[in-house]
């Protein structure tokens, strides 16, 4: 190493902050100092040459200016000052008071704007150094008298301060100019040494960081011998100074690392390239012994300033315990994958012996065992034949049944001389029963993580035997709960016909029996009879659905179909079927929603309906609304949905709500959220059960939310495909654009629903929950001139209902002019409606499409004359149809003689009879016999059920058996009490055509025929007759029933005529008691009186009517005469429509309508 750099080490105090954390540094650091070095050596020639050929130069060339001629003066001159102002150094002349006489272009870059200074004294702007014996800096005069005296002085440390007042470090020359032996003047050669003094810092820098340096740092000829070492190279390596310095590298070398990796390393440092990896070094220890050690390594080519390679620079860093890590985190996850091999060998199918051979040679992949393949089971009544395979040089495998601690020692000690081996004993539930001998070839190298896991295996092993047991056990019992789900599958199959079966004679006469002539008191024991047997049936339906469910056999649909109507079709359901509930319902779909999709609607309205039901039962005032919108993207999707539309579905309402414990257990079955004895409502407590299990079966999710006494939220994500078309947004009418409306409601979420729709529509909408503020709303609006085309009023509202309200806006002649259209639960009839102004209502929960082709119409109708009604469809369907009658020749095939009565006083109410036969051969002989329309065919009988006589009926006509090939095919019908999964396929698969489950009902059985059978002429006339009479509006609804009335006039045949005239006469009576019992003022009389022409009026189907007598009845019961003459005078104009539209209805009846019977 240079004398210099190591005198510079020994005298430099570095900071071993500054330290270099990485080879890139060091190698930096060192290519710096060694080219700060050359860099310096070469400054330190090119200045002192300089000053020297500058000093003789300019000598000879006064010495020829004194002796040349004036012309070559001049020429010398201009040569001498070309020469110096080529210097790269700074040069200044000066006379003998060192005045600035002249210098040259780099002086000036040095002092600035310097050429002010010419004539003054230039040596005051340096400060110079001691140098030399002198014990304090020389003064400029000091300096300017020494170069007088004949004698030069240059300084390395002198500073300047330029013209700008900054100061620059500089070294500089000073020498006299002597011409004909007498000093004249003086010469200032400087130069800026900025960049040699950072260089000589950095220098100084990095010698401080490598003595301070934690890791190990040495320097080496390009032989490998050592010219340097840091202190932290003695400490890691154990060696002195002395010891290291002129030995080679290999003194290091533990002998342990591959001969290619020096090769390698060699090789790189050579080219010129950084080398880096680790090596298994060693080092003295305290009492001389030789240790080993990691040591990461990085050595670096040094080079030097012609760029030849003068050496190597190498940093070490000493690893061991790094290593010692990685190592003992290898062999962790050596083990864990041996773990795991282990884990699921054992638990993987098969025998147990396999899956235990399968363990054992996953451990040979862990090194550390140094398992030689041989392993053996231990067993109790094997031993001999473990010794024989032993002996023989077979690895044995025995199965493991009972091995006692004693066994397992004396196996020990017999196999443990013999062979190197792991002897493991084998427990379960802390009982030794069995041991697993490992075999080694030599003494294994076990840590406590090989123990661990040897003693995790044996544990292993020994869950493993007990869960074979426990698996033999489990796929028995298994066997036998299939067996025991088949049976109760087919128990439920039978019972279903088994109940159904009465249950269709029950509902069946029940229905034709409520639709005979019966007195007020009778209807009330059937209608209630009825009732009953519908919820027998739905409970039934449950138990079955969820039996169904429970076993598996519950398969979904998936169809197209429009979620926006089934929706408000399940809401408008539970309004029909409570018209007189202090309950609003509502129905909310955003009109933006795509709701065109794919699934199972009929499980889709089965669970709504339950919901629903659920709301409208626990709800006794306030409100039940139906919400639909688009799901969340969090929401579960069903793997079976290519195009996923996921919809979120919530009933809220008003009611009783649910602590947090009746919600922990709502949606298990059999569960009520109230249990009690003493509890307010009924069930079955399926219902919730169903539903939950329906909506994890379409692959979404159900829930709940709910405070007591406020009420709960119910809601439902399901996930659907989208249907390709695109859901057909509804058609705004171009009347309708910017109409303004004014929605009244004491209902907020009425409000908001309406709101919603109207201004999506492109309507203007305002909207108030005061009748008395929707009147100054509509002053308000015609004083400003933007009066409001239509008011939407709502019918129960307090202080002032919707039909006062009605009538105030149509007696302010500002106002009459505004379309009224009256939203109702249920309520006035269409007369007082006319009375009042009101020309359209709708029944809530308003339907989207209702409401629009409403406003639309009205619209309409404002410009022309007056209409008033319900749009058909929008309150509820128009009645104007009576019952259709359909021809053609039947056959029913039924062995239970009750049902045979249902059947066929349901066709005959169709206006069709029927051939009877008892079992399927009767049914084959009859279809030889005659040829049939269609047939209906109950599937399990006696002697031949209903799939092998439709089967064999095809199989005839495929065969051409038949009598007669002109004689029609005949439509197949089946009829079964059997509700289990499967019935409809099998129906469709033994040939039948459509199929209808019991309990049968007329409505049901009408749909059917009207798919398969012409409808009869005498039944198309009556139709026609209605829908074409010129007098009859379409926007008109009957006040009475036409069903009702083509009901009665089937039953009562001849005495329908009396029976209408008898009505009328009775129905005029009792308007008058109530009338003359009014007037008395006679509340029992009224109340009687209202009784007697409400049970009249539902006889003939007039709701209307029946509600307004129902009205009149309460406030007979409680006395109450407050605004009763209005509603007397409502009934007076509702009871004479009725009897309008009995004779005009009568009217229209053919003369001779006949049978219809084929």
């Amino acid at each position: 190493m240079d004398k210099l750099i190591q005198r510079q080490l020994r005298r430099a105090k570095l900071d071993s902050d500054q330290l270099p954390t990485d080879l890139a540094a060091w190698q930096a650091f060192l290519e710096s100092v060694s080219r700060s070095y050359a860099q310096q050596q070469q400054d330190r020639y090119l200045l002192e040459r300089s000053l020297e050929i500058s000093s003789r130069e300019m000598q000879t060339l006064y010495d020829d200016l004194r002796r040349a001629s004036d012309s070559q003066v001049a020429a010398e001159r201009d040569k001498l000052e070309a020469i110096i102002n080529g210097f790269r150094d700074g040069f200044c002349s000066l006379d003998l008071d060192a005045r600035l006489v002249s210098m040259n272009p780099a002086a000036e870059r040095l002092l600035g704007d310097s050429k002010n200074w010419l004539g003054e004294a230039i040596l005051t702007r340096f400060s110079f150094s001691a140098i030399g014996n002198l014990k304090a800096a020389p003064s400029a005069d000091q300096v300017l008298e020494r170069a007088r005296a004949g004698r030069s002085y240059r300084d390395e440390q002198a500073s300047l301060r330029a013209a700008d007042d900054s100061i620059l470090p500089v070294s500089l020359l000073i020498y006299p100019i002597v011409q004909a032996g007498k000093v004249t003047g003086c010469a200032l050669i400087l130069r800026d040494v900025t960049r040699l003094l950072e260089a000589e810092s950095a220098r100084l820098r990095l010698a401080k960081a490598v003595e301070a340096s934690a890791d190990a740092i040495y320097v080496t000829d390009l032989n490998g011998v050592i010219q340097y070492v840091n202190p932290a190279f003695t400490r890691i390596t154990g060696l002195t100074v002395e010891q290291a310095t002129g030995a080679p590298t290999k003194v290091l070398s533990a002998g342990k690392t591959p001969r290619q990796r020096y090769e390698d390393l060699w090789s790189t440092i050579l080219s010129g390239e950084v080398w880096s990896g680790r090596l298994l070094n060693r080092r003295r220890g305290p009492d001389g012994e030789r240790l080993s050690y990691w040591a990461e390594t990085t050595i670096s080519p040094l080079p030097g300033g012609d760029g030849s390679l003068l050496g190597f620079v190498a940093v070490q860093r000493d690893i061991s315990r790094e290593v010692a890590e990685e190592d003992r985190r290898a062999r962790e996850v050596a083990l864990t994958e041996v773990r795991a091999q282990v884990a699921e060998c054992l638990q993987g199918a098969g025998r147990l012996e396999q899956r235990l051979g399968n363990a054992l040679d996953a451990l040979k992949n862990l090194s550390a065992l140094q398992l030689n393949g041989e392993v053996l089971i231990l067993a109790s009544g094997n031993q001999g034949q473990a010794e024989v395979k032993l002996r023989r040089g077979e690895p044995p495998l025995l199965s493991l049944e009972v091995f006692s601690a004693r066994q397992l020692e004396e196996a020990s000690a017999t196999y443990s001389p013999a062979l190197n081996g792991i002897l493991l004993p084998i427990v379960q539930t802390g009982t030794l029963v069995g041991g697993a001998w490992l075999g080694v070839g030599r003494e294994p190298n076990l840590e406590s993580l090989e123990i661990g896991l040897l003693s995790l295996l044996a544990g292993m092993i020994g869950v493993a035997m007990a869960d074979d047991h426990a698996r033999i056990a489990a796929e028995r019992a298994r066997l036998a709960a299939l067996e025991a789900v088949e049976a109760k599958s087919r128990f439920l199959a039978n019972m279903s016909h088994e109940i159904r079966t009465p249950m269709n004679g029950v509902l069946g006469m029940l229905e034709m029996l409520s639709q005979t002539g019966l007195d007020r008191d009778q209807q009330e024991y059937v209608e209630t009879a009825l009732s009953s047997a519908d919820a027998l049936l739905r409970v039934i339906n449950d138990i079955l659905d969820f039996s169904k469910i429970e076993a598996g056999k519950l398969d979904l649909e998936r169809v197209p179909f429009d979620v926006r109507s089934l929706a408000e079709d399940v809401a408008t359901l539970f309004a029909s079927r409570n018209p007189c509930s202090r309950v609003e319902l509502a129905c909310y779909i955003p009109v933006d929603l795509n709701t065109r999709v794919i699934g199972d609607p009929t499980r889709l309205r089965q669970i709504l309906t339950n919901l629903m039901g659920n709301a409208v039962k626990f709800t006794e005032q306030g409100e039940v609304v139906l919400r639909v919108r688009q799901g969340s993207a969090d929401a579960p999707e069903s793997p079976a949905v290519a195009d996923p539309c996921v919809l979120r579905f919530e009933i809220s309402d008003t009611g009783i709500g649910m602590t947090e414990a009746q919600l922990g257990r709502l949606f298990q079955p059999f569960v009520q959220a109230d249990g009690s004895t003493t509890r307010r409502f009924g069930g079955t407590g399926l219902g919730l059960a169903i539903s939950k299990q329906l909506v994890e079966l379409m692959g979404g999710e159900i829930g709940a939310d709910s405070v007591l006494g406020q009420g709960s939220t119910f809601w439902i994500n399901l996930p659907f495909d989208r249907q390709q078309a695109v859901d057909p947004q509804l058609d705004i009418a171009e009347g309708l654009a910017g109409v303004s409306v004014l929605a009244v409601d004491d209902h907020r979420t009425n409000l908001n629903i309406l709101s919603h729709y109207l201004r999506s529509w492109g309507l203007s909408c305002e909207t108030t929950s005061d009748g008395f503020d929707a009147l100054r709303r509509l002053r308000q609006a015609v004083d400003a001139g933007h009066p409001f085309g239509v008011a939407i009023l709502d019918m129960q509202m307090p202080q002032l209902d919707g039909l006062s309200l009605a009538r105030l806006i149509k007696a302010d002649p500002n106002l009459a002019d505004t379309q009224l259209l009256m939203v109702s639960s249920g309520g006035p009839s269409a007369s007082e409606l006319s009375a009042a102004g009101v020309q359209f209502s709708l029944s809530k929960p308003i339907r989207q499409s209702h409401l629009q082709d409403t406003l639309a119409q009205l619209m309409h109708a404002g410009g022309g004359r007056e209409q008033r009604g319900v749009i058909p469809g929008a309150r509820q369907e128009t009645k104007a149809k009576l019952h259709r009658r359909f021809r053609g020749r039947l056959l029913l095939v039924e062995d239970n003689a009750t049902n045979q009565r249902v059947a066929l006083s349901m066709l005959a109410r169709l206006g069709l009879s029927a051939e009877v036969a008892k079992d399927g051969e009767q049914a084959l002989d009859a279809a030889e016999r005659n040829p049939y329309d269609l047939i209906l065919m109950d599937c399990q009988m006696p002697v031949m059920d209903g799939f092998e006589a439709s089967r064999e009926l095809r199989r005839r006509e495929q065969t051409q058996e038949s009598p007669s090939p002109a004689w029609p095919r005949p439509v197949i019908v089946a009829l079964t009490a059997n509700a289990m999964q499967g019935d409809r396929e099998r129906c469709i698969a033994a040939g039948m055509d459509d199929y209808i489950a019991k309990p049968l009902k007329l409505e049901q059985l009408s749909r059917c025929l009207e798919r398969w059978l012409e409808e009869a002429p005498a039944a198309a006339a009556v139709t026609s007759a209605l829908d074409t009479d010129p007098g009859t509006d379409p926007l008109i609804t009957l006040a009475v029933d036409p069903d009702a009335m083509n009901s009665l006039k089937e039953l009562l045949e001849e005495g329908y005529g009396h029976f209408l005239d008898l009505f009328t006469q009775k129905t005029q009576e009792l308007t008058t008691a109530v009338r003359q019992a009014v007037d008395a003022r006679d509340a029992p009389a009224l109340a009687a009186a209202a009784h007697a022409l409400k049970g009249s009026a539902g006889n003939l189907g007039a709701n209307e009517l029946l509600m307004l007598a129902q009205r009149l009845e309460q406030k007979g019961q409680n006395a109450d005469f407050r605004d009763i003459d209005q509603l007397v005078d409502e009934t007076w104009d509702c009871h004479r429509h009725v009897l309008d539209d009995v004779a005009r209805l009568r009217a229209l009846e053919p003369t001779d309508a006949g049978s219809g019977a084929a």
